[in-house]
Formats: structure tokens, sequence, C-alpha cells
């Protein structure tokens, strides 16, 4: 019990310090020329990608407009990049050490990097959020994730990892984006 509220104090923190933009910069990292997704091999949502012993597979995509609300939560939360996309995703840890999820990352288009926008996790179940979650081997998770994306972001590709610190193998999932 006290290992999760030590990791429910560090999630709210995260939350109300970072929000979706660094205060010292903005949200979007710039293009590089490392990241053209043209050349990217990507997989399709629905379709379980293996990165080590994490097994992954993208549910749904759903483009959630410009803000977030919720009937139990008394605010809004206003995109500051452009608009929020939100993913629904299953995740499996079939080795034998239990893994962290600290963070995702997905590229659009033109190589603009997005990390998870924390502050919307104030609009979802505390146990659907993905970030600080624990992987136990054998365990089949579902979780939320949100992006603060630009809204001239065409496609978007969610950056998978074996979860290891620094990873040692990473896959990529097409979202689309440009249908919703």
């Amino acid at each position: 019990m006290h290992k999760y509220l030590i990791v429910f104090i560090l999630a709210i923190s995260l939350i109300i310090f970072a929000g979706c933009r660094p205060s010292e910069g903005p949200a979007v990292q710039q293009p590089t020329a490392d990241k053209d997704i043209t050349e990217i091999e990507a997989h399709e949502p629905g379709q379980e990608v293996a990165t080590g012993d994490i097994v992954w597979e993208v549910l749904e995509v759903e483009d959630l407009g410009v803000q977030l609300t919720h009937e139990r939560f008394p605010g809004i939360l206003e995109a500051e990049a452009g608009r929020f996309i939100g993913i629904t995703f299953f995740v499996q840890n079939t080795g034998d050490d239990p893994k962290v999820i600290f963070d995702l990352t997905a590229i659009d288009d033109t190589g603009r990097t997005y990390s998870i926008c924390l502050a919307a996790f104030a609009f979802f179940n505390n146990q659907d959020a993905c970030v600080l979650q624990e992987i136990i081997p054998g365990i089949e998770n579902t979780f939320n994730a949100v992006f603060d994306v630009e809204v001239d972001a065409d496609r978007l590709l969610l950056k998978i990892t074996d979860l290891e610190i620094p990873a040692g193998e990473a896959a990529y999932i097409d979202l689309g984006i440009q249908d919703l």
C-alpha cells in the first residue's frame, strides 16, 4: 500500500508541475533529421507487437478535440499544442522481471515528438493512467494515454520499447490520425 501511495504522490506532483507543457519550453520537440517517419516500418493498430519481453497492442485511437472535460471534475483542460489524441492500449510483460512505464513518445509526420500529457489523467480513472505503472509478468493490462499534438500533424506514430533503461529494443505503431 505504501508503494502505491508514493506512486500516487509522484503522479500528482508531475501533473501539478508539468502539465502538458514543461515550464521551460514547448511541449513539442522540433523536427530532427533522424526522425523521418516515412522511412520507419510501423505496425497497424490492433496488431500485437513484441519489443523484448513486452507485448503491446493499440486498441483504440481517438481525436479528443481541443479541450477535455469530465462530469466529476470541475474544470477544463485546453490543448496547448493543438488537439488531444487519446489511445487505449494493451500491454503485457512475458518476462520474469517487473518493468515500469515511465512515458510514451509519439512522433508526427514532420518529426516532432510528443510526450504523454500528464494533466489529462485528471479526466480518467487512476487505474487507467499508464505513467509510472509497474508491469508485472503474466498480468494483462489496459491503459489510456493522451498526447497534445499540433493541429497540422497528419500522421502519428507511437514509439514502444522493451521498457529497459535505456531501451534496448523499439518498434512503432501507426496511429494514423488523418482520418480522425
